[in-house]
């Protein structure tokens, strides 16, 4: 037993040994993959720290940038805002100090000329309403006759005031339409003819008027039909109801308010029953006009207000059909402009109403059939 004891103590032993000889082998291949995950893992994380040190950097950089970027876009459109804001305060200094007294002035005056004028038409309201006959009777006393220097000028003050004859060609183009189908027609106060020759290349009917030989002679050389007369006096040779038109293109301005008040009733007569009136003039509701470039052509006596016009038109037996008012200032000559804040925007377009309204009015009316 003892020989068997001993010879089990010598085999266990021998297995016990080997056994942690194995363990031992297992204990440094396991601290062996610990130290090389360690290794491994450590260099990972030095990777992954330096990759988003970078990237912290570059951020950083970038966020540097964009702070100058936006500071300096920021201090440019501060300077652009200022520089607006003293445009802003300059304009209204401006309309302060200056236009308003002005328009102030020029209002006034107009006003008191449009007064005396409606205070001069006071009666014939009256007349009107209560149905009186009305006969307008010229005093020879009011026509009279201009200095011989403005007399030869007056070819030059249309060319430079009215425009020259292609754009005046291009604004009587307009009429035609209305006066289709009303042939003959008759311009008063034809001037250069640009009406004429619109008319006449349209093939319609037409003959003018004028007091001045030298535009008179213009007309004949280009062909159209033109004679010398003083208005309204060489409307007594036209026949009764024996034209289908008579326009007036810039010519009342020119007469005084008797003078024009007896044309329209002379072209009341030489129109057929149906015939068309046609006349344009200035507008002096637009107050750079009635108030400014009106008054630059030396032979113009008074605007003829576009509601003075009707009430006469009527009084004389007239229908009328429309008022329409043409040719506003271009937009490059007005107040208003588009980076305006919106409190000066309302004053601008107030005051563009006011003052660079449309430059003239065309009336149209035609005699009763009946």
């Amino acid at each position: 037993m003892q020989g068997a004891l001993q010879e089990l103590g010598e085999v266990r032993l021998a297995r016990n040994e080997a056994d942690l000889a194995r363990m031992q082998a297992a204990v440094e291949a396991v601290q062996a993959g610990l130290e090389a995950l360690g290794t491994q893992r450590v260099s990972r994380v030095e990777a992954d720290l330096s990759g988003m040190q970078r990237a912290v950097e570059a951020m950083q950089g970038a966020l540097q940038e964009l702070g100058e970027v936006r500071l300096a876009r920021n201090e440019a459109d501060l300077a652009r805002l200022q520089a607006a804001i003293g445009a802003v305060q300059s304009l209204a200094e401006e309309l302060r100090d200056q236009r308003l007294p002005a328009l102030s002035d020029r209002t006034d005056a107009l006003l008191e000329r449009l007064h005396l004028q409606m205070t001069a038409l006071e009666g014939l309201v009256e007349r009107v309403v209560a149905r009186e006959p009305l006969h307008i009777v010229t005093d020879p006393a009011l026509e009279a006759a201009l200095p011989a220097a403005v007399a030869q000028a007056a070819s030059q003050f249309v060319d430079a005031l009215r425009g020259s004859r292609d754009e005046i060609l291009e604004r009587a183009a307009a009429h035609v339409p209305l006066l289709r189908g009303a042939a003959p027609v008759l311009d008063l106060g034809c001037g250069r003819g640009e009406l004429l020759e619109v008319l006449q290349r349209e093939g319609i009917e037409a003959r003018g008027i004028d007091s001045d030989p030298a535009m008179v002679e213009a007309c004949q050389r280009r062909g159209l039909d033109a004679a010398l007369g003083v208005l309204p006096s060489a409307l007594a040779e036209v026949g009764d109801a024996s034209v289908g038109a008579v326009t007036a293109v810039h010519l009342l301005e020119h007469l005084p308010a008797a003078a024009w008040a007896t044309l329209l009733q002379e072209a009341r007569r030489v129109l057929r029953p149906g015939g068309v009136l046609l006349v344009e003039c200035p507008n002096p509701e637009t107050l750079r006009v009635g108030g400014g470039g009106f008054w630059a052509d030396p032979t113009h006596r008074v605007p003829v207000h576009p509601q003075a016009l009707e009430l006469v038109a009527r009084a004389v037996g007239f229908e009328l059909l429309e008022t329409r008012r043409l040719r506003p200032f271009p937009r490059d000559q007005q107040l208003l402009a588009a980076d305006q804040p919106p409190e000066l925007r309302r004053v601008a377009e107030r005051l563009d109403e006011w003052l660079s309204g449309p430059r003239d009015f065309v009336l149209v009316a035609r005699r009763p059939v009946t």
